[in-house]
């Protein structure tokens, strides 16, 4: 019901914009009048947010689209963020980089494009991801999601304790929804420490009971305790919660073709692609899909697996 209430108010907004558009015109930069003091919205700043709202709720092209029209009529770094998290949301780690570096010279003082440079190298260049979350968490302190990536980052390299302490931090500053939970749960995991693993991710279902995120850790935990139906159910909820979400279906196809059922892995690896193009598992699961896609009458198939065990 949240879900459905949010893309409601999306969907509204979105409407919103395109009508002051309308009213604007085709006016170059034109500008409502001054309200209560203030500055009215420009074409540039609505588009701005029109495409915001689009990549919200998944309209990816059309979003990208509102963002570079509102970029060529003004330069602004606020924009450059919103592009890049759109190229993120895409895979296109490249374009996404560019955007927020641009972001973050347009604005040498963003602690949010500081942030988001940091994030997008947090899987390529793990050491400058690091070096750039502590410049953030030294100039804001209480900034959730920067402390939460900087734990994963210390976590994944062994240090627990840091890692814990940061992501205990980013939980009592809120603004990080489940992440923090989420990340302590994996590190809980690398340890051994499977029921506590459990706990925090219950702890992220809690603290964000719209996020799909926990259920894809639930779900991954189960199977790689061998529980694969309750894995399954893990992953259903979490599509089920957010259709739009390619892990959740991606992770189904892995369960389905690991069963033998190439018929629907195919139909969740298709649906997976469809959502998420640019995941990191595109590459195996396009050849998954070619090898299943061959596979004979029978239903048989290889037992080769199209995604990395989490």
């Amino acid at each position: 019901g949240d879900i459905e209430q949010e893309e409601t108010l999306f969907a509204e907004a979105a409407h919103s914009y395109e009508r002051a558009l309308d009213l604007m015109g085709s006016g170059r930069g034109r500008r409502y009048p001054r309200v209560n003091g203030h500055a009215g919205p420009t074409e540039a700043s609505t588009r701005r947010s029109l495409g915001a709202v689009l990549g919200r709720t998944g309209q990816i092209e059309e979003a990208e689209a509102q963002l570079r029209r509102s970029l060529a009529l003004r330069a602004d770094p606020v924009t450059h963020l919103c592009l890049g998290e759109v190229f993120e949301l895409t895979g296109r780690a490249r374009e996404a980089r560019a955007s927020f570096l641009r972001a973050l010279q347009l604005d040498r003082g963003s602690v949010e494009a500081l942030y988001h440079l940091g994030s997008v190298h947090m899987w390529t260049a793990p050491a400058r991801a690091e070096r750039l979350l502590r410049k953030v968490v030294r100039r804001a302190p209480d900034h959730a999601m920067a402390l939460s990536g900087l734990g994963l980052l210390l976590g994944m390299r062994g240090a627990f304790d840091e890692a814990d302490a940061l992501l205990r931090r980013a939980a009592q500053a809120g603004g990080a929804g489940a992440l923090p939970h989420v990340y302590r749960g994996h590190h809980y995991l690398h340890q051994g420490r499977v029921e506590a693993a459990m706990d925090a991710y219950r702890d992220a279902l809690r603290a964000a009971p719209g996020d799909p995120h926990p259920f894809f850790a639930i779900g991954d935990l189960h199977r790689q305790e061998g529980r694969d139906d309750a894995a399954r159910e893990a992953y259903e909820d979490a599509l089920e919660l957010d259709p739009r979400c390619g892990d959740a279906a991606l992770r189904l196809g892995y369960l389905h073709e690991d069963a033998g059922r190439s018929a629907e892995a195919l139909q969740h690896y298709r649906r997976g692609l469809d959502l998420a193009p640019g995941h990191p598992w595109a590459e195996d699961v396009r050849r998954a899909i070619r090898r299943l896609s061959s596979v004979g009458a029978d239903g048989s198939s290889d037992t080769r697996r199209c995604c990395p065990d989490r």
